[in-house]
C-alpha cells in the first residue's frame, strides 16, 4: 500500500490528517481476456487499443499524487458506458473516488468523441463499389451502401427545455440515428434531436394538416355565399351612370343571347369593385371583349392562379386545358383525359407529353378519364374557371 504520512501540526487549532492513497488493482492483470469482456465489453487487446488512441489527450505529464495511467482511466469510462451505474461502483471496483470518476468519465468521453471523424465516415470512391457488392451478397439488395435506423438513448434531465426531451414512454431520450455497412461498422451517426421530436413533427403537421382543411372549408363557405355573384371586366368606364342595375338589366340581354328570351332578369344589387391597386377596377374604360367571372373567394383564386404557368406551357404546345372548380386543372391530350389538384403534378407532365403515343404515363395524381370531375358549390355542377373566362 502506497501512501504518504503528515505530522500533526496545531497552530491556532489547524491540525493535519494523514493523506492515504490506496493501492489500485491492476484489472489488466488481474483478469483474463473473457473476464475482460464481461466487465468491459472489450478484450485485453481492445482496451489496449482504445489506450493508444486516447493517450495524446490523456495522458499526465508527471506521476505527482499518483496519477491515473491512461489504462485505469479507459477502465473507469468502459463500465460506465457498457452499464451506465452509479460512479460511486464504479469508484469501488477500480478504487477510487466517485469524484474521480466523474472527472474521468467526463475526460475520456471528450478523447473518444474527438475521433468520431476518424472512423465514423461514409464509404467513398472504391468503398462504394465493395459495400454494393457485399449487401448484395449478403441480402440481395442492390445499389446499397448502408442500412438506417433510429433509437432512443435515456439521458438525465437536462436543465433548460426539459420537456422537449421526453419521449412517448415518459422518459428522458435523445434520438439518435444510425447507419451502418455490411460489415455492421456504424459509418454515419447524427445526435443532436431531442426525444420528443418525433410527436413534435407529427403534431405540427396534424396542425398543418387541419389549417389547410379549414382553409378548404372556409373558402367552399365563401364561394357557396358567393353562388350568384359575376364579376364583368371590359366595360366603359361610367357606362352604368347612377342605375348600374338598370344598365346591367338592359345590356345582359345583348350580351348573352339566351337571356333575350327572358321578360326580366332578377338583379338583386350591382356595384363596382375596386382591386388592389388604386387604378385597378373590375369596369375599366376600354372597347375590348367582355370577360364574366365567377365571384370566387380570394383563396380560391389564388389556388387556380397557381397553375398559369403550367397553363401556358401547355398552350404553347397545343394542348387542351382548362380548370375546373375548385382549383383542379383538366388535361386532354390525345385521346386522354387527365385531372391534377396540384401544379407541381401537372408540371411533371409537361416534359412527356411531346412523347409518342402510348409512351405517356399518366402523372403521380392524375385521375383516370372515367373518374367524376370535381363540383362545383352546387352539387354534380362543374364551375369554370374563374380565370380568363372569355365569352
Amino acid at each position: 500500500m502506497a501512501g504518504t504520512v503528515h505530522r500533526y501540526h496545531r497552530f491556532g487549532g489547524r491540525g493535519y490528517r494523514q493523506r492515504v492513497c490506496v493501492e489500485r488493482a491492476q484489472q489488466l492483470e488481474q483478469y483474463t481476456t473473457e473476464e475482460l469482456y464481461d466487465r468491459f465489453r472489450f478484450g485485453n487487446a481492445d482496451i489496449e487499443y482504445i489506450a493508444d488512441l486516447v493517450r495524446p489527450n490523456l495522458q499526465r505529464r508527471t506521476r505527482r499524487s499518483h496519477s491515473l495511467s491512461v489504462e485505469v482511466q479507459v477502465l473507469i469510462g468502459l463500465p460506465f458506458y457498457a452499464s451506465g451505474t452509479f460512479y460511486q461502483v464504479v469508484g469501488d471496483n477500480i478504487g477510487v473516488d466517485k469524484s474521480t470518476v466523474n472527472d474521468v468519465v467526463k475526460a475520456v468521453s471528450i478523447a473518444l468523441a474527438s475521433l468520431v471523424n476518424q472512423f465514423v465516415s461514409l464509404p467513398k470512391d472504391v468503398q462504394i463499389a465493395q459495400t454494393k457488392h457485399k449487401f448484395f451478397l449478403l441480402g440481395n439488395m442492390p445499389n446499397t451502401i448502408g442500412v438506417i435506423d433510429c433509437t432512443h438513448v435515456h439521458i438525465q434531465a437536462p436543465h433548460e427545455r426539459d420537456w422537449e426531451y421526453i419521449n412517448r414512454k415518459g422518459r428522458r431520450s435523445i434520438n439518435i440515428q444510425l447507419v451502418c455497412d455490411a460489415d455492421l461498422i456504424i459509418t454515419n451517426c447524427v445526435v443532436k434531436w431531442p426525444g420528443l421530436i418525433r410527436q413534435m413533427r407529427n403534431t405540427v403537421k396534424a396542425h398543418i394538416d387541419d389549417q389547410k382543411k379549414l382553409e378548404l372549408k372556409l373558402a367552399e363557405l365563401k364561394d357557396r355565399s358567393r353562388i350568384n355573384n359575376v364579376r364583368i371586366i371590359g366595360l366603359k368606364e361610367g357606362s352604368e351612370k347612377d342605375d348600374p342595375v338598370g344598365f346591367l338589366q338592359n345590356q345582359l340581354p345583348k350580351w348573352i343571347p339566351s337571356l333575350r328570351n327572358r321578360a326580366t332578369i332578377e338583379i338583386d344589387r350591382a356595384h363596382r369593385i375596386y382591386g388592389k391597386g388604386a387604378t385597378t377596377r373590375t369596369l375599366i374604360d376600354s372597347n375590348a371583349t367582355l370577360r364574366i367571372k365567377p365571384d370566387y373567394s380570394a383563396f380560391t383564386v389564388q389556388r387556380c392562379q397557381e397553375f398559369i404557368g403550367v397553363q401556358i406551357r401547355l398552350h404553347a404546345k397545343d394542348i387542351p386545358n382548362f380548370l375546373i372548380y375548385p382549383a383542379s386543372l383538366r388535361v386532354n391530350h390525345r385521346g386522354r383525359t387527365l385531372t391534377f389538384t396540384a401544379p407541381e403534378e401537372a408540371d411533371r407532365l409537361c416534359p412527356d407529353l411531346d412523347m409518342e403515343e402510348g409512351d405517356v404515363a399518366p402523372a403521380r395524381g392524375a385521375s383516370r378519364p372515367d373518374q367524376e370531375l370535381s363540383s362545383g358549390p352546387e352539387g354534380g355542377v362543374e364551375a369554370s374557371c374563374p380565370v380568363f373566362a372569355e365569352l
